[in-house]
């Protein structure tokens, strides 16, 4: 049997009306509400996502941890290759987080036993951003990666906390993170960090990934979870991507922040994923 006798194409390929755009997914267009529905209706997205075998290990092993309740938090750094499922991959816990409550959702990734209640979930593409102007939303100005967080976790009520620090160069104190955290699991989403790294100077590096003194714990991943006693009081989770084959400029990371391997730390392997659209 062959190919054009043993499967069916689609509707909008039999009519003529699909969009190769649709295979170039934008994680910042599904942020903002503005990605395609085969990428931003949750229920379509997961109908044409192919359970492989290592993004079901990576979004099972992220839930676990935000459902266990004395999780101390984790910083994992998504590291593929080009084309390797990663910007798949954040999608999919996006979708997951926002529709965590519906128990049929995504069960051929998460099953329904042993999921978190609730969780908080705030995504950031930092490969649109902008310097000194971070982001805007609305009337609402960004100036910092601290900033857009801060605003997403509690609009501009918790942006206007943030004062001074929120700037390239500056940043917040740990007990103004710890007071814009909610309660509860949070899984903070980070995509393109790389990007936006190398727009900044150098004092903003290393205010942006982890602040002076503290240890980084990924590269070009801000440590936000379990960097002091407020912070691991409840679980969250941050998952930074690397960015694909765009790079900062050579020397733009501190050493150490280049060396280090959070994927060691979270007991969660590197992984080539094929998690592409059937």
């Amino acid at each position: 049997m062959g190919i054009l006798t043993g499967s069916k194409p689609r509707k909008e390929v039999l009519k003529g009306d699909l969009n190769d755009a649709i295979f170039a997914a934008d994680f910042g267009d599904l942020i903002d509400g503005n990605a395609p529905k085969v990428y931003g209706d949750a229920k379509t997205f997961f109908q044409n996502t192919h359970p492989a075998r290592q993004l079901c290990h990576v979004v099972q092993a992220i839930f676990g941890r935000l459902a266990a309740t004395r999780e101390g938090g984790a910083t994992i750094r998504l590291s593929t290759g080009f084309g390797g499922g990663k910007t798949h991959t954040l999608m999919a816990l996006w979708h997951l987080a926002r529709n965590i409550d519906d128990v049929m959702m995504g069960t051929e990734l998460l099953p329904a036993a042993g999921r978190p209640k609730g969780v908080t979930v705030a995504a950031i593409d930092a490969g649109k951003a902008g310097v000194p102007l971070f982001a805007s939303h609305g009337k609402v100005k960004v100036n910092s990666l601290w900033g857009d967080l801060f605003f997403r976790l509690g609009d501009e009520k918790a942006l206007k906390t943030l004062g001074k620090a929120d700037d390239p160069d500056a940043s917040p104190s740990e007990g103004q993170i710890a007071a814009a955290f909610p309660k509860g699991p949070v899984l903070v989403l980070l995509d393109e960090l790389v990007i936006y790294m190398a727009k900044l100077s150098a004092r903003g590096q290393t205010f942006a990934t982890w602040g002076p003194g503290r240890r980084p714990r990924a590269a070009a991943s801000p440590p936000w979870p379990g960097q002091s006693p407020d912070l691991e009081r409840c679980n969250r989770l941050a998952i930074g991507g690397t960015g694909s084959r765009q790079a900062a400029r050579p020397g733009s990371f501190p050493p150490k922040a280049r060396s280090s391997s959070v994927f060691r730390r979270a007991r969660i392997r590197p992984f080539q994923c094929a998690s592409a659209l059937r």
